[in-house]
């Protein structure tokens, strides 16, 4: 099959079998086929973006999926060629890569931030500039899809993004020896933060020694303390009313591991 195209638009449409393939950034006419028409394509846009022969770097996932796009499908057998150069045998195949190839992890901070500033501004319009916007109720919509009730709401849900992608807490980080030996599902990190709570283990002479904690902050130092609930057969999630304000550090040094069960998320709003 043979293609033209505008050379002011450069969309390419099918043309008679007899006919010539127009370059759309030249005008030339060429006797080509499919496979290299699309390939001369690229180069010439390569070139002009100043890319060629340099490696293209992609942020966020539409560039990934761009990266990823089908460039050429084929039957009997069934071939789909991924725009990367692979080739696989069906569309469940090809699209376990794409899947594989978006949920990858950055493999430096740096990158990992440009794919967020990507996922969440989106391109730089020449004209509209980054496509964050604001919809008719007055709320800032975020072009991953999300909706703020304003700047500095999204401002956190951006930085908030950031942190998660770059493993970084959101408080100040603690030395590992005050930090849980065990925690539950209810958040990834390991840092006592306000609102946690859970048990402090300690092997003695009778087995093993177990308190139930909550984690508070202490006024003049402006650290997290555990306050430990004495009662006998209290639980870890119970309400604590007249505890034993105990410093990290202190259980550490006395010989007690922090296991967190959970985590009262209103205690941090």
């Amino acid at each position: 099959m043979r293609f033209t195209a505008s050379p002011v638009g450069g969309r390419i449409t099918p043309l008679p079998s007899n006919e010539f393939y127009q370059s759309p950034f030249d005008g030339r006419w060429v006797d080509v086929d499919e496979a290299e028409v699309f390939r001369l394509i690229d180069m010439q846009r390569e070139r002009i973006s100043g890319t060629h022969g340099k490696a293209v770097p992609v942020d966020g996932k539409c560039g990934k999926l761009k990266m990823h796009e089908t460039k050429l499908i084929e039957f009997n057998p069934t071939k789909i060629v991924c725009a990367c150069g692979m080739a696989f045998p069906s569309w469940e195949a090809y699209g376990t890569h794409v899947d594989d190839a978006i949920a990858a992890p950055a493999e430096t901070s740096t990158q990992t931030v440009c794919d967020v500033l990507a996922d969440h501004l989106g391109d730089l319009d020449m004209e509209f500039g980054f496509h964050v916007s604001y919809t008719d109720r007055g709320r800032v919509r975020c072009d991953c899809g999300g909706e703020y009730n304003d700047l500095h709401a999204w401002r956190v849900h951006v930085a908030e993004t950031l942190l998660k992608g770059l493993n970084v807490p959101d408080s100040p980080s603690l030395p590992f020896c005050l930090t849980y030996d065990d925690w539950d599902d209810s958040s990834e990190d390991n840092q006592p933060q306000v609102g946690d709570y859970g048990v402090a283990i300690r092997e003695n002479a009778h087995g093993q020694e177990e308190i139930p904690f909550h984690i508070e902050w202490e006024g003049h130092t402006g650290l997290p303390v555990a306050c430990l609930n004495m009662r006998l057969y209290a639980k870890p999630e119970d309400d604590i009313e007249d505890g034993q304000y105990v410093s990290l550090f202190q259980l550490y040094l006395d010989g007690f591991l922090l296991s967190r069960t959970g985590r009262k998320w209103n205690e941090n709003e």
